[in-house]
């Protein structure tokens, strides 16, 4: 995700850490995270909820 959004991977981890905490991701992270899970199942085995849902 950093080369695709030209950020620095520490930077991008205290990102992921703060949006854990409930602060927004920038766009382009977040389309871009967005965009890495669509990729892999989920460890659980159930569909991924639709886009925009909680």
């Amino acid at each position: 995700m950093s080369q695709h959004t030209n950020i620095k991977m520490l930077a991008l981890a205290e990102m992921v850490i703060e949006w854990g905490l409930d602060a927004a991701l920038p766009p382009s992270v977040a389309t871009e995270l967005d965009k890495a899970a669509q990729q892999h199942p989920r460890a659980d085995g159930h569909p991924d909820p639709p886009q925009g849902a909680g």
